[in-house]
């Protein structure tokens, strides 16, 4: 676990240090990776606003954050993307929301740290 915790620690914050690196180029296999253990994490914490499924409009993976149902949100966009909104380091401005409306509030732990 160390290993695959020290990658995920160093890519992420690359995208902090304002380097031209941003989340796009994180590797797709990261981004998958990634999405996939935070929505299990997610749901299990029950720790988001509301029930959520992402859709990865690139490659058509869905990940279920918490009990969803037929009234709950659709968070739609590349997996990069998903993924840099989940964690901080995007505001959520590619993505799209069905129905239509703000997306969900991000639990304050995926916030990147401010100095």
């Amino acid at each position: 676990m160390i290993v695959p915790s020290r990658l995920a620690e160093v890519l992420i914050h690359h995208v902090d240090l304002d380097l031209r690196y941003r989340p796009r180029d994180w590797p797709a296999w990261f981004a998958n990776d990634m999405l996939s253990g935070t929505a299990a994490a997610l749901s299990e914490g029950r720790t988001m606003t509301s029930p959520v499924r992402l859709a990865g409009t690139d490659t058509g993976n869905v990940f279920v954050i918490g009990a969803v149902g037929p009234e709950s949100p659709v968070i739609s966009g590349p997996e990069r993307e998903l993924m840099a909104w989940l964690f901080g380091r995007s505001d959520g401005s590619q993505l799209s929301r069905v129905p239509s409306g703000p997306l969900p509030e991000i639990p304050p732990i995926y916030q990147p740290v401010t100095t």
